[in-house]
């Protein structure tokens, strides 16, 4: 299961957030954010300014775009809410990724760095290559029914019916804990993993992405299916040689 980093995947869904900032923090790189919306409105809440928009609500700029029905910015940039068909969509070319998801609820706490997406959030993550060379197309997708991130921390959280897909391997959970600076996720919840040749249960199954190592743990229990290529070379095993 190598795929670069898993902290792409959280650090990504934040674009959607840290965009509406980019105003912020001007500099000679600094890259316009286009808006766009049926309505904007400005009033006062809990003793902050808030601003709303409403209706199509659309954030652009030069390598993402995030979409919503409704977007609240308060007082300062600290707090952002979105609700309604929200998407987001990151292209970096250099780095040959892509990534997109969508989920129903966001929020996100600048000062804390605390976010929050529910509404069975979806995240996908495409990579040209997997950073070795090789030219294989590489894949990951995450779902879930809530995601929580400290970005602080540089961890993140997936939970309720967690689905974690990539070619050649699947796995189920109802909790999977990321810790970005590791590369390390840990499943647990009735975690199962399934890959080529086999599957597996445990109580607790963690997973190095780096390394591509996994560890299962807790009443073990798995099924492995033998390759084609095991079975010829076991049934050859008693077979008198062939002469040349």
């Amino acid at each position: 299961m190598k795929i670069r980093s898993v902290g792409l995947v959280l650090f990504f869904i934040l674009l959607g957030g840290s965009g509406l900032y980019a105003q912020e923090k001007a500099g000679p790189e600094a890259k316009p954010v286009d808006i766009t919306a049926a309505k904007v409105e400005y009033s006062v809440k809990n003793g902050k300014d808030l601003t709303r928009f409403v209706g199509g609500v659309t954030f652009s700029a030069d390598k993402y775009k995030f979409t919503a029905d409704l977007v609240e910015v308060y007082q300062g940039g600290d707090n952002l809410v979105a609700d309604g068909k929200i998407t987001f969509f990151y292209r970096d070319r250099e780095k040959q990724q892509l990534l997109n998801g969508k989920s129903d609820h966001l929020e996100y706490d600048k000062v804390s760095g605390y976010l929050l997406t529910t509404g069975s959030p979806f995240i996908k993550i495409e990579q040209a290559e997997d950073g070795n060379g090789n030219s294989e197309p590489r894949s990951l997708e995450i779902a879930a029914e809530k995601i929580e991130a400290w970005t602080k921390e540089d961890r993140a959280l997936a939970s309720g019916r967690v689905r974690i897909t990539r070619p050649g391997f699947r796995s189920k959970s109802e909790v999977a804990e990321f810790f970005l600076e590791e590369e390390k996720v840990v499943l647990t919840g009735s975690p199962e993993v399934a890959r080529k040749g086999g599957s597996f249960s445990g109580e607790k199954i963690t997973i190095f992405i780096k390394a591509g190592n996994m560890i299962i743990e807790g009443n073990v229990r798995g099924q492995v299916i033998p390759s084609e290529e095991s079975n010829d070379q076991t049934s050859g095993a008693g077979s008198s040689p062939t002469s040349p």
